[in-house]
Order: C-alpha cells, then sequence, then structure tokens
C-alpha cells in the first residue's frame, strides 16, 4: 500500500503559517495568491523576490457558488498551511487575519503591498471615489475620483483597525469618510420638499384638490459593533446587513451613489443617480393600499399598446366620490385622436373660456337639446353660410332688437304667411324700389290717405293714379287726388325720365332728353333746397300701401342726390340737360347750387347715403384697392405700403361711371390705418389723408 499521498507521509510534521499577500494576479485565474510567509520566506527582495515566491491556493467555503473566489488584496495578512509539510512549497491560505495597521506600507521590502505607483495612479485599480457632487436638474451628480489610490492598509485610516467604519458604527470611531455624511447631506439639494399634483377649482362643481410636499427620508444607520456584517469593496460598493437592534437595515450602496436602503421600519428607500432601466417581459402587478404620489421634474411619456392590438386599452377608473383634475400651470391641455371621442355625462358640462373659442368641423354638426338652449352674446353675433340656411320652427319665433334691423338680398325675398301680416312702425316708413313696387290683394286696399300734407314744399305734383299698378283685378280705391302745399308751385306733368334708383338710394343721373317727353322738368335748386328736409320728411307721411307716394318720392330722391353737399355748379351742370334755358345759370341764383354727381370724376364717400357703407365712383371698371400710404425714402410725398382692403364693384351706368363698394369689412376700418392711398385700375392713385372726410 502506498504511502505518500498528500500530507500522509507528513502528520506528525504537519506546518502552520501566517503571511503576507504580495500578489494576486493568478495566470490561471484559480485564485492563488503569493504569500510572503513569516519565518519561511526573508523581507529582503533582492534574496526573494515577489515573483518567486509560491502560489498559495485559497480555502474556500462548500457553499461559495461554484468556487468563484478572487482571494484577499495586497497587503492582507492570511493564514494556513502547507499541503506538502516542511517541503514548504504548496501553501493552502484558510482565511484572513485582520489587524490594526500602524504604518503605511513599504514597497521596498517583503511583508508589505508592494504595488508600485505606476499601477496605483489613475483608474487601472479598484479604488473608493474622493468625492461625489449631486445635482438637482436633472443631470445626476459628478464623481471626483482620487487622484492616487493608497497602498493596504490604507493611509486615510492609519492608526485604527482594518475592520470597516461600517461596521463598526458611531461607537467605533468616525464615519466622517464613509458614504453616510454624504446621503444625509445630499437630501438638501433638491429632495425636501417636493410638490406633489395640487387642482385649482375652475368653473362649474369643481373643487379644489390641494397638494402634498414630501422629503426623501433621512438614513436610520446606527450600527453598533459586532451586530453589522458590511462588504466593503476596494472600489468603494457596500453591501450592509445590520442586525443592530432597534436599527435593523438592509444597504445596497454603489459607489457612485445609487443606493437602496430598508429601515427598521420596512420603508424602503431609494435613490438612482443615473437613469433607470426596468425589462418586464410579461405583466406587472402594483397595489398601493394608501396614496401614490408622483413628481416628474422634466416631462413624461407614456405608449399603450405598441403592438397595435384591438381591445389592448388604457382604462382608468376613479372610484365614487373622487375626481379626476388635469391642471396646468401656464401650458396647454392638447389631445390628437385618430379615431372617435365619445363623452357622456351624466350631470352637468361646464366649459368657460376666458379668451376665444375656435370650433372647425370639416363635416357635419349635429346638436340636440331635449329641453331649452340659452345663449346670451354681450357683443356681436356673426355668421358666414356660404350654402343654405334653413331653420325650422314649430311654435312662435320672437325678435326684440334694441337697435337696427339691416338686411340685404342678393336675389329674391319671398315670405308666404298663412294668418294674417301686421306691420307697425314709430317712426318714417320709406320704400325704394329700382323697377316696380306692386300690391296685389284678394280683396280691396282700402283706407289710403286721401292728401299728405307736404309743409313747405314747393312742389305740385298731379296725375298720380298713372303710376299706380293694378293687378288681379284689385280694385285700389281713395288714392290721394292732390298733393298740396302753401308755397311756390311748379306743375310736372308727363314722364320723368332717365332717372333711376336702386335699393340703396343711389342713383343713375338722367341722359339726354327722350324725343317723346313734352316737358323737362327744370327745378329752382335753392328753392328745393330750402325745403327738401321738410318735404322729404312729409313725403314719408303717406300711408303705407300707397305705391305712388313711395315712386314720387324716390323721384324726388334722384332729383337731389347728395343735396346735402354744395358746389359751385350751373343749372346746366346740375341736370346735364342741354335744353335747359340759358338764363337759368348759376350766376342768377341766389341761393347755394345742388351737387348732382356728373360723369367722369372721382368720389370718395365715407358712408353712403342709404347703404352705410365705403363707396367710390369712378370712369373706370378695372378694379379699387386700398393701400397703407407710407412716406417715401426721399421724404417727399407717399407711396403705396401693404393692402388693407378692396371694394367690390357695385354697378356701372351708362355714362361709363361706376360704383365699388366695401361690403366685405364692417366699420371704418379704413380710418385706423390714415393716410391712405385709393388705387383705380392700378394706375390711378389718389392721397386720401383723412379717409373720414368726403373727397371729390
Amino acid at each position: 500500500m502506498r504511502s505518500n499521498f498528500w500530507g500522509r507521509e507528513n502528520m506528525d510534521n504537519f506546518v502552520w503559517w501566517k503571511g503576507v499577500v504580495e500578489d494576486r494576479f493568478d495566470p490561471l485565474q484559480c485564485g492563488r495568491c503569493k504569500v510572503r510567509i513569516f519565518g519561511w520566506h526573508t523581507e529582503d527582495k533582492e534574496k526573494m523576490p515577489t515573483k518567486e515566491l509560491p502560489w498559495a491556493r485559497p480555502s474556500i467555503p462548500l457553499d461559495s457558488g461554484r468556487m468563484n473566489s478572487v482571494g484577499p488584496r495586497e497587503g492582507a495578512w492570511v493564514w494556513g498551511f502547507f499541503g506538502d509539510g516542511p517541503h514548504a512549497q504548496e501553501p493552502i491560505i484558510i482565511g484572513l487575519i485582520p489587524g490594526f495597521p500602524e504604518r503605511e506600507a513599504n514597497p521596498k521590502i517583503g511583508f508589505y503591498d508592494p504595488r508600485p505607483d505606476s499601477l496605483l495612479t489613475g483608474h487601472k485599480v479598484p479604488r473608493e471615489p474622493e468625492e461625489l457632487q449631486q445635482h438637482d436638474d436633472g443631470s445626476g451628480n459628478d464623481i471626483f475620483e482620487q487622484e492616487k489610490k493608497s497602498r493596504f492598509p490604507d493611509a486615510h485610516f492609519l492608526p485604527e483597525p482594518d475592520t470597516s467604519r461600517y461596521a463598526r458604527g458611531y461607537d467605533g470611531g468616525n464615519i466622517d469618510k464613509t458614504v453616510i455624511p454624504w446621503k444625509i447631506e445630499n437630501i438638501k439639494i433638491g429632495q425636501t420638499d417636493i410638490p406633489t399634483g395640487t387642482h385649482i377649482p375652475g368653473t362649474g362643481t369643481d373643487v379644489a384638490s390641494p397638494g402634498t410636499e414630501w422629503t426623501e427620508r433621512i438614513t436610520k444607520y446606527n450600527a453598533v459593533y459586532p451586530y453589522n456584517h458590511v462588504y466593503f469593496s476596494e472600489g468603494g460598493h457596500i453591501i450592509e446587513v445590520d442586525d443592530t437592534p432597534n436599527a435593523e437595515r438592509l444597504h445596497w450602496y454603489h459607489r457612485v451613489g445609487t443606493f437602496k436602503e430598508i429601515d427598521p421600519l420596512g420603508a424602503v428607500i431609494e435613490k438612482i443617480v443615473d437613469s433607470e432601466y426596468k425589462i418586464i417581459l410579461e405583466h406587472s402587478f402594483k397595489h398601493v393600499e394608501a396614496s401614490e404620489q408622483k413628481t416628474v421634474d422634466w416631462f413624461s411619456k407614456e405608449y399603450v399598446n405598441k403592438d397595435a392590438k384591438a381591445g389592448f386599452n388604457k382604462d382608468v377608473t376613479i372610484g365614487a366620490g373622487g375626481d379626476y383634475n388635469i391642471t396646468t400651470e401656464g401650458g396647454k391641455l392638447n389631445i390628437y385622436l385618430n379615431g372617435d371621442w365619445n363623452v357622456y355625462v351624466d350631470g352637468s358640462a361646464y366649459i368657460e373660456v376666458e379668451d376665444n373659442l375656435v370650433a372647425t368641423v370639416h363635416k357635419e354638426l349635429h346638436a340636440t337639446v331635449d329641453k331649452n338652449a340659452f345663449v346670451h352674446i354681450k357683443e356681436d353675433l356673426n355668421g358666414y353660410v356660404q350654402g343654405n340656411a334653413n331653420v325650422r320652427i314649430d311654435k312662435d319665433l320672437n325678435c326684440d332688437i334694441g337697435g337696427d334691423w339691416n338686411g340685404r338680398v342678393e336675389g329674391n325675398k319671398t315670405q308666404i304667411i298663412q294668418g294674417d301680416y301686421k306691420l307697425f312702425v314709430g317712426g318714417n316708413f320709406e320704400a325704394f324700389a329700382a323697377g316696380k313696387i306692386q300690391h296685389a290683394a284678394a280683396g280691396n286696399i282700402e283706407n289710403i290717405s286721401a292728401q299728405s300734407i307736404l309743409g313747405m314744399a314747393l312742389v305740385q305734383i298731379s296725375d298720380v293714379a298713372p303710376l299706380v299698378i293694378h293687378t288681379a283685378g284689385v280694385e285700389v280705391a281713395n288714392i290721394a287726388p292732390l298733393v298740396s302745399n302753401t308755397a311756390m308751385l311748379t306743375s310736372c306733368s308727363g314722364e320723368l325720365l332717365g332717372i333711376t334708383v336702386d335699393s340703396r338710394g343711389d342713383i343713375t343721373p338722367p341722359g339726354p332728353p327722350s324725343p317723346s317727353a313734352s316737358i323737362i322738368p327744370i327745378i329752382d335748386p335753392a328753392q328745393v333746397l330750402a325745403s327738401l328736409g321738410s318735404a322729404i320728411a312729409d313725403m314719408a307721411e303717406l300711408l303705407l300701401l300707397n305705391s305712388a307716394a313711395v315712386l314720387i318720392q324716390a323721384m324726388l330722391e334722384s332729383i337731389m342726390t347728395d343735396a346735402e353737399y354744395y358746389s359751385e355748379l350751373n343749372i346746366a351742370e346740375i341736370f346735364n340737360n342741354p335744353n335747359a334755358p340759358a338764363t337759368s345759370s348759376a350766376d342768377s341764383l341766389k341761393g347755394p347750387s345742388i351737387f348732382v354727381d356728373g360723369p367722369g370724376g372721382f368720389l370718395w364717400k365715407p358712408l353712403g347715403d342709404y347703404s352705410q357703407k365705403l363707396t367710390v365712383l369712378t370712369p373706370s371698371s378695372e378694379g379699387v384697392s386700398i393701400y397703407k400710404a407710407v412716406p417715401k425714402a426721399n421724404g417727399k410725398g407717399y407711396e403705396k405700403g401693404n393692402i388693407i382692403g378692396s371694394l367690390r364693384l357695385d354697378k356701372s351706368f351708362a355714362d361709363g361711371r361706376t360704383i365699388y363698394r366695401d361690403t366685405n369689412y364692417s366699420g371704418a376700418w379704413y380710418e385706423q390705418h390714415a393716410p391712405i392711398i385709393c388705387s383705380v385700375s392700378g394706375d390711378k392713385d389718389y392721397l386720401i389723408d383723412q379717409p373720414a372726410m368726403r373727397y371729390d
């Protein structure tokens, strides 16, 4: 039988030893170390260099996890035995020997950490950070590394036991050079009084929901030796399993400041100094028994149903008595839906908008109100319908208008009234027609005033009846046979030719007299002017259905176009009448003349007499545009700046003049841009320095 098995032949010479690790970089990566052993190796490195020392193999626990052992570090005291007995060539390391170092390592002699400065400078070997600086602007923290790593034993902790300060606690030594003060101090950097969501009530039944503030919990470290079991790595990583009574903790700490700590009451404090990535390949379930409060200093994004599968929804349910509140502090609430929007409100809906509310529907808008609808508009209501506007009212339509009611119809207007039609006018009633005014009735047209008093008017008008059109055999009774006055009379018989007036009251002046006309009316302008106001007012007194009176008023208005404006024209110019008597000249008139817009001129009228719109008469039909007048670069005169509006062609006269009107704007919009330039045909420009005044 063999008797030379390992250790058998030297059982009586079992040799123990202790020594110092000088090299742990095992080329076989098995955890071996070169150990200089007391009593066997000299400290003189010239006689016994580190590289000549034998490799000592580690002895590790049975549950070491597939023999993953990195061994002790340089300068550590270890002990063991020689597997080959007195031959002392196969050292086995059993464990470490803690101590109380008092001197720094001397790399020139044995039994010390021999690593050279070149290896310890820079980040070539593990080391703790010199300092960490945390920020509260989302940029994490700054890491300041040690310029040079100390040999073991660490010169920063001499003289004191090489047991970790975390294990010794407050009673065993100071903790100034640990992460504990750093963790406490960094709570003050952006981690105190952190606000949570708050809601300010808006309108309707909305109520306030005040937020709260919270602060990062301070560490409950209060370790007492020997209850805190600490793993403290060379690079500064820390694992604590602290069994100190009333201060029990679990603590995992990364050298750059990220940590997770469970305090004595079970609260978890977790801080991540960089980004967090969390991947769950299946489901995630979370149940918070009390409240959850979350504060994001930057932005937050969420994507649900990335796989685009039907039924993969995001569902939010708020229990009875709770509200869903959204508050923006100066920002916007934007919603983009690539589908339908379904909203059901089992109560009231309140919307209050401080500024404008703009809604655009590209197709149809359907709204159903089961009861009443109330709309209160404190200023104007403006509507534009490019198609038809159809309104059905099964009951009454009641309108109460505190001001004027103005309407414009480009085509025809038809009203069908199944019952009675009553019109009450508290003031005057005027009707103007470019064509005929007809009244038809299945019965009689009755109670027409027999007389109208013209007051001081100087005109007697006879032969009115032929101007009334009879339709459908209707009997027109009691037509006023006479319109009389008490002043100078001028009789007119026959037809009044060539005068036309449209629904706005604008006049086409008469052309040459018709050969069939027996009388061309000549009226003294001074006399007509003096009584014009009272004459027109009294003509309005004619009864509602007196078509003849309406036509007479239209005729007078057509002759006296723009009578409010005086000029130096003679009668021939006024009427453009070659048959006017030579004696009726401006020189023979004692009073001011009447101005009648004659052909060939330019007229700027801020408000038309009847249209109440900006009106321009020009001898051209090529278009009228309004420009802002800007001074020329040389300071002499003006030139056209930006265009601010344009006028629409309304109608043209036989004499070549054209009327343009402003139909697209409201109010005297042009006044705020003074001075302006009215451009006709693009090449004839008129400077209007005071747009509110009339220019001829």
